[in-house]
């Protein structure tokens, strides 16, 4: 078994231990500090093995996506870690806060670069892939300057940040919009100047028959009669039917 499918069994059986905690919790009523931590602790599982499932699935790629698959990886294990620690009452400083959400903002980045690299194919035009390359650049230039926000700022940035935040964030999300619009738009094109099934080339006229003479015509021609056996006289009705025909 892989780690794919590792990871893909990890995440069923967090989505439904979660599934029963919230049936648990909506029957009973009673929500306790340790219900919550479990609740948390297997969302926080969740989300970080949908992260790692996003980079593991690049990492059989012979370029650049495959060291992107891997730091994705790396990643959510980290965040999960830290998550889990924080979760279960162990007391961190402020670095590791900030390491712990500079972490999680990079993933999500990573793990959005992932899944639009993932579907580029060799038949993808130059719009399909100048949308990809814009929509990961802008994705990841959003990323960088939030986990810078979280690892080195001391105060709140002021309005104008924000707002180019949120034009980035904008353009990204359309970019990622788009690509697959796109692809489909020149994949149809593509199947409409190069037709997959080519038309059968028309089969070559068999060759005539020579034509039977008509009924007419076998009538019109004289009847010619037989020879006579071999080593017997002609009669006089054959040699007198062989003139008629010749004098015809």
């Amino acid at each position: 078994m892989g780690l794919f499918q590792r990871l893909a069994m990890v995440l069923g059986g967090a989505l439904c231990l979660i599934a029963a905690l919230a049936i648990w919790f909506l029957f009973t009523g009673r929500v306790d500090e340790t219900g919550v931590r479990v609740l948390a602790s297997t969302a926080v599982i969740s989300l970080c093995v949908v992260g790692g499932l996003v980079g593991v699935a690049v990492l059989d790629r012979q370029d650049l996506r495959r060291a992107l698959g891997a730091i994705t990886a790396l990643l959510a294990a980290g965040v999960a870690s830290l998550s889990l620690a924080a979760i279960w009452g162990v007391s961190f400083g402020e670095p590791v806060w900030r390491a712990l959400a500079v972490s999680a903002t990079l993933l999500i980045a990573c793990g959005h670069a992932c899944l639009v690299l993932g579907r580029i194919r060799p038949a993808d035009g130059r719009a399909v892939r100048g949308l990809t390359g814009a929509a990961v650049g802008l994705a990841m230039t959003g990323a960088l300057l939030v986990a810078g926000g979280f690892a080195l700022a001391t105060h709140s940035p002021g309005d104008w940040f924000w707002r180019f935040l949120g034009v980035v964030a904008v353009l990204s999300t359309l970019a990622t919009l788009l690509t697959p619009i796109v692809r489909r738009i020149d994949r149809g094109r593509s199947r409409g100047s190069h037709p997959g099934a080519a038309q059968e080339p028309a089969q070559p006229a068999q060759a005539s028959q020579p034509s039977q003479p008509s009924q007419r015509s076998q009538r019109s021609q004289p009847s010619q009669p037989e020879p006579p056996a071999p080593g017997r006289k002609p009669g006089r009705l054959w040699l007198a039917s062989g003139l008629g025909g010749a004098g015809r």
